[in-house]
Formats: structure tokens, sequence, C-alpha cells
């Protein structure tokens, strides 16, 4: 609690003034929480404070809010690159997490409990992923909210980059990467291996599915989840639970390579958050006993990698009997490495398959464009053209 405290006098987060009489103050709390590490044990105890936010009103004491959220995705390009380069990855983590926007309106708080201080300094945040150039050298930085994920191709220039950033916040410096997000990664000299086995585990546990029996498949096929004549769960949100679970799970799953239907079935039992049956729950759990035979699969990318784009896509023409609407699914590789992939809803009715075809490979060229120019911005050269694969053909 002193760390949270010093660091947020550090960065001048508030002053301390009297309220004015026509103010009310918004409330503050502690909040408490253990970090384990990979194999369970305690890493450190994090004490955080925390705005009663939910007090303020919208357009009164606030408009927008921000926070530096990097996509996953992104996190996996960044892994299959630096694994291809032979390079490090080091991980930072802020001691407090709060953002560094200036407030155009006036927030009113009550002291913190126990710490009535006059605090001191801020500065400002960057984007969730951001780079710099120095003669010939760069530096890349990846944000999440207060973790920070930094590799570079010049060691030299991390030393540099924490020193400034010691300054600028209060800081740990965790060393090597190797658990960010629930994801577990191990590096050695082949590559780089990315699994979620601990949360996982987690899912199993807290499904009490500890002793349930192995599925060798995520779900029967034919199987229809559209049931009018079936009663609605009466509380589903054990079911939203669940679901919530399995879509991050997913992070590490790419199973449209190997598992088509697992990615495409918890798309669809995301649907039926709302309006959920005892078949959706019973679809939801053969996931777990799916993920409960092998629960460290992951991904992989090689040291040895060629930068050579490749991105298979497909999609099921009307598919979803409630809206008539198509679905859309790829999977992208760099050289042999599979660093992103989605299955999704269209957002319109496609009136035939060739036009769906030509939705999902709109989406697919998309995806393929933006990680060009991301290693555009890194001066990582391309091997050979981008290769586009609509329906098993070029």
């Amino acid at each position: 609690m002193n760390e949270e405290i010093q660091a947020l006098e550090r960065n001048q987060t508030w002053f301390i003034v009297d309220l004015p009489p026509i103010k009310k103050p918004i409330g503050a709390r502690w909040i408490y929480k253990l970090k384990h590490r990979v194999n369970d044990t305690i890493e450190r105890y994090k004490a955080r404070l925390v705005a009663k936010g939910y007090n303020q009103v919208e357009g009164y004491d606030y408009h927008d809010t921000y926070a530096p959220v990097a996509k996953l995705v992104t996190l996996r390009r960044l892994l299959a690159i630096v694994a291809s380069k032979g390079w490090e990855l080091h991980q930072l983590d802020a001691n407090n997490a709060f953002l560094n926007g200036d407030l155009i309106e006036d927030v009113y708080m009550s002291t913190p409990p126990g710490f009535p201080k006059q605090p001191e300094n801020k500065s400002t945040t960057g984007y969730s992923l951001f780079t710099s150039k120095k003669n010939g050298s760069f530096i890349m930085v990846l944000v999440y909210v207060d973790d920070l994920v930094i590799t570079e191709n010049d060691p030299s220039r991390i030393g540099e980059l924490k020193l400034h950033l010691y300054e600028c916040f209060s800081l740990k410096d965790l060393g090597l990467l190797k658990y960010f997000l629930s994801l577990e990664i191990m590096h050695n000299s082949s590559g780089i291996f990315v699994c979620q086995n601990k949360y996982a585990l987690d899912i199993i546990v807290d499904t009490r599915m500890e002793d349930c029996k192995l599925a060798s498949h995520p779900m029967v096929q034919q199987k229809h989840f559209v049931d009018n004549n079936s009663p609605l769960l009466d509380d589903p949100s054990q079911y939203r639970h669940l679901v919530g679970w399995l879509v991050y799970l997913m992070v590490t799953k790419p199973e449209l390579c190997f598992q088509p239907e697992l990615c495409f079935l918890v798309h669809i039992l995301s649907q039926f958050l709302s309006k959920s049956h005892a078949k959706h729950v019973e679809a939801a759990k053969r996931v777990v006993r799916f993920v409960k035979a092998n629960p460290s699969h992951g991904i992989f990318f090689p040291s040895n990698n060629e930068m050579l784009l490749q991105i298979y896509c497909d999609s099921d023409w009307a598919s979803c009997p409630l809206t008539w609407r198509s679905t859309t699914g790829y999977v992208a590789l760099l050289g042999s490495a599979i660093i992103s992939w989605k299955t999704k809803k269209q957002t319109t009715v496609s009136h035939s398959s060739a036009k769906a075809e030509y939705r999902a490979m709109a989406v697919a060229t998309d995806e393929l464009l933006w990680f060009i120019r991301l290693l555009r911005d890194l001066d990582i050269p391309i091997s050979g053209p981008m290769e586009l694969f609509g329906d098993n053909r070029y």
C-alpha cells in the first residue's frame, strides 16, 4: 500500500484541496490481490487504490475513458518476429495503473483510507505498440494497461529505455518475458512456445470438472443450437461466465487448422449469452472436456522461420438460422508460424455464396495489409509475395 501511494504521489495524480460546498466527492477503496506464478506459488502481494467511478455521471464528471490495451493478435505477431530474429523479450510492470491524460473536468475524490498525504509529478503515455529507430537499431514496446513488453535488435538500448521509464514511472523489472496475461511463454534455441496450460486448468477447476470424462471432439456433428421450444435458463450467469473463459482460451488455440469446429463452436456459443438453454451449457462443458485432454496445447514460433505471409480464408454461406448471415473464417501464417485467426459473423446478408466468399477474402486481405505495414515499419523484408487462399484455391 505504501508503494502504491508513493507511486501516485510521484506522478502527481491528485492535489489535496478543500471540498467546495456544492461538490460531492467520489469514494476510494483498496483492492488487494495475490500475483501467482505459473506453478501457482505466490509471486508478490499487490495493493491498488481505485476510485469509485460508478458514482460519476457521464457528461458531468467525465466524457470519455481510455486505456492503452494491446491486441493479443499483435502480441502473437511480435512473438513470431522476435523468435525468427533471435531477440530478447523483457517485461516491466507498473506499480499502479492510471490514465496519464489530462482531465478537463474537476473530479473530487476522498483521500485514500489511512493515507491523507500531499502528492507530486505526472507523465504522458504512449500507444499500445510503438517503435523507436536510431542509427540502424530499433526498439519495440507493447503496452497493456500497466504491463510492458520490450524487445529490440540492440541490447544496449533496452537499458537506456528502462532507465528513462524508471525516471517517469514506478516500475518493477520482471526480467525475461515468461508469463503475460495468462500466457505462458517459453524460450529455447529452436523458438518460442506459447500456451495457456494454467488458464485451462483453472477453467476445469472453476467448472468442477476435474473428474469428468475426456472428449475426443469438441462438438457433436450436425448439432443445432437454435431451439425456440426449450425453456431458457433461470440463471444464465454461470453459462456466460464459462463462455467468457472459453473465448479467452482461444488466444492460443489455433483450432481452425487442427480441429476446425472448436473456434467456430465457441463463436456460436457466444451468440446465446442472452437466450441460453440447457443444450448450450452441455455443449460448453463438452468443450471443457475436450480441452482437458490436452490443456498444454499451444502455438510454436520457430527461430528458423522465413518471412513469407500466407492466409487461408473461407465462409459458411447463410449459416445463421436466425439472421441468415454468413460466417467468415481465416487463419494467417508467417512462414510456418500461425500468427492470427478469426471466425466472425458477417455484418450483412450475402445473396450468394460467391459474395460471402469475396467478403471473407476482403477481411483476410485487411489482415495481411496490416501486418505488412508493421513489418515495413520495422524494416523487416518479406521473403516473397503475399498469398491469399480462398476456398482452397488462389
